[in-house]
């Protein structure tokens, strides 16, 4: 499964521990949204994705 991660401030211990435990079985990507606002990349992201985790 295919995992994004859409944060919009410092992920802390337990959202940390979330992603880790996810990259074990899954792929994972994160986009910090105070840093990376490319949105025709996390659209691209988006629709790659089975699964949407916003944080």
């Amino acid at each position: 499964m295919r995992i994004l991660y859409l944060l919009k401030e410092e992920p802390d211990e337990t959202v940390t521990k979330f992603m880790d435990i996810h990259r074990k079985t899954h792929h994972v990507d994160v986009i910090d949204l105070r840093e990376n606002r490319n949105y025709l990349r996390i659209m691209e992201l988006l629709e790659k994705s089975e699964k949407l985790i916003f944080w």
